[in-house]
C-alpha cells in the first residue's frame, strides 16, 4: 500500500493551501517520519532533549515550520522524532510543495538563537556568564559532574535558574572577582557554581574560603586551600591538564576540609582503581 502523502496524514486536502497550523500526534508524527528519505543524519540526543521539553510542557508553538517538498520531508525530523519519543502532540506550522532543489541549501543557515541570548532578552545582567554558570551549576549538584556532553535546552535551564535564582548573585560575584580568580587558574562557570553552594552551607566560611584561595595570604603548609590553590595554579601552566572533574572534585574536597579545620599533606581525588573514592560532596 502506498505511503500517505503528508497533506493527506494532516487531513489539509486543499492543494491551493500551502501552509497551514496543525496540532501534530505522535501517531501522524511516526507517519510524517517515513517521508523522511532525503534529510540530514537525525541526532536522536537532540530530539530526545526536545522530548523532554515536550514532556514538562516547555516546548512552545513559535513558527518553526515543518516543510515537505511533495512527499519527502525537508525539515522537522527531530521534533517530529521528540514528538514520537514523548508521546505529547505538538503544534507547527506545516509547509507544503517546496521545491527542495532550490531551497534545501538556504534551511538552517541562520544563527542559532544561545541560551546566553535568551537570557539577555529576558533581562539578565552578565547574560553570557550567567549561561555558562547555569550548566555548570547543574551538572555540579544534579549529574556530579560527570557528564559533560549532558544536553539541556534553553528552556530548561532557563527553568533551572527559576528555581534557582541565587546564581544571578553568582555571576556578578565572579564579575567582580574575575581577575584574581584567573590569575591562579580557576575556571569561572564551576567556581561560580560553587560560591552559590556554598553561600547556602555559610556565608562567612564561603567568604573567607575564596578570599584565601584567591589570595594566599597566611596559610599554613597543610592549608587545604593553598594546597588547592597550588594545584589550580601548576594546572593551568601544565602540558597535560587535569579533567575538569578532577579539578571539581579535588575543589569539593578543599573545601570540606577547611569547614572543619583540617590540615592535609596531598590534595587529590581517586576515581577509578585501588583506592577508589566516592564523589565528593559539598557539607
Amino acid at each position: 500500500m502506498a505511503t500517505a502523502t503528508p497533506r493527506e496524514i494532516l487531513r489539509v486536502p486543499t492543494q491551493s493551501e500551502r501552509v497551514a497550523v496543525r496540532d501534530i500526534t505522535p501517531a501522524q508524527a511516526q507517519e510524517l517520519l517515513k517521508l523522511n528519505t532525503n534529510n540530514r543524519q537525525l541526532k536522536t540526543r537532540h530530539a530526545e532533549v526536545l522530548a523532554d521539553d515536550m514532556r514538562a510542557g516547555r516546548f512552545r508553538f513559535n513558527g518553526d515550520p515543518i516543510r515537505f517538498n511533495g512527499s519527502t520531508l525537508l525539515d522537522g525530523q527531530h521534533r517530529l522524532y521528540a514528538c514520537v519519543l514523548s508521546g505529547i502532540p505538538f503544534r507547527a506550522v506545516v509547509v507544503f510543495d517546496l521545491d527542495d532543489t532550490d531551497c534545501m541549501a538556504t534551511l538552517d543557515g541562520g544563527r542559532k538563537r544561545t541560551l546566553a541570548d535568551r537570557l539577555h532578552l529576558r533581562g539578565e545582567k552578565y547574560a553570557g556568564r550567567l549561561s555558562s554558570i547555569l550548566t555548570s551549576h547543574y551538572l555540579l549538584t544534579a549529574k556530579n559532574y560527570s557528564n559533560r556532553a549532558t544536553q539541556l535546552s534553553s528552556g530548561a535551564l532557563i527553568q533551572w535558574l527559576d528555581q534557582h535564582p541565587g546564581l544571578r548573585e553568582a555571576a556578578e560575584w565572579w564579575v567582580a572577582n574575575e581577575k584574581a580568580m584567573r590569575a591562579i587558574g580557576a575556571g569561572y562557570s564551576v567556581v561560580a557554581a560553587m560560591w552559590h553552594e556554598a553561600t547556602l552551607l555559610s556565608v562567612q566560611s564561603r567568604d573567607e574560603f575564596f578570599e584565601l584561595l584567591a589570595s594566599g595570604v597566611g596559610l599554613s603548609d597543610d592549608s587545604p586551600v593553598l594546597l588547592l590553590r597550588n594545584r589550580l595554579i601548576a594546572n593551568a601552566s601544565a602540558r597535560t591538564k587535569m579533567t575538569a572533574r578532577d579539578i571539581v572534585a579535588i575543589c569539593i574536597k578543599a573545601w570540606n576540609l577547611y569547614r572543619v579545620g583540617a590540615g592535609c599533606k596531598v590534595l587529590r581525588w581517586t576515581r577509578d582503581g585501588r583506592g577508589s573514592e566516592d564523589w565528593p560532596v559539598m557539607e
